[in-house]
């Protein structure tokens, strides 16, 4: 916020020409005003432009689109499968891309330490791990790797 308006006005061509959209406001009452409206009307997540390009053309091709999350919903039941044989996994049943897993003993910081040296990569909750689901080439990998811990 600044009051003097040539620094308004230089701060507000350089912020456009870095490629972002600037407001000014004539008071502090119409900047908070105007920024209260902002976070009225925005999304809930940020989203980056590739992101949404690639939302964009995902929805373009439906058949495809459907034709990946048969695969995924496909993966993801088999990664299940295969982790409630893992005795010190507890996995729980998930309808995202990912299964959320209790370690034994809360010994998760040690799993994921040695599934990293095996090149395969979780994500550590210090008594729990979270595992993505991937290509079935990944799921084997991983399985492979649990099995020698």
């Amino acid at each position: 916020m600044e009051d003097e308006k040539a620094i308004l006005k230089m701060t507000k061509l350089m912020l456009e020409r870095l490629g972002y959209t600037a407001l000014a406001a004539s008071t502090p009452g119409e900047a908070l005003r105007i920024a209260e409206y902002l976070m009225a009307i925005k999304i809930p997540h940020n989203v980056s432009a590739a992101a949404e390009i690639a939302v964009r053309e995902s929805l373009a091709d439906l058949d495809y689109l459907q034709s990946r999350i048969r695969d995924i919903v496909n993966e993801r039941e088999r990664l299940f499968t295969e982790l409630k044989k893992i005795p010190f996994l507890t996995p729980f049943p998930s309808q995202a891309n990912f299964i959320y897993c209790l370690v034994k003993d809360g010994q998760a910081t040690a799993l994921h330490d040695a599934l990293e040296r095996k090149g395969v990569l979780i994500r550590n909750f210090t008594t729990s791990v979270r595992i993505s689901v991937g290509k079935p080439e990944q799921t084997d990998k991983l399985i492979r790797a649990l099995r020698t811990i």
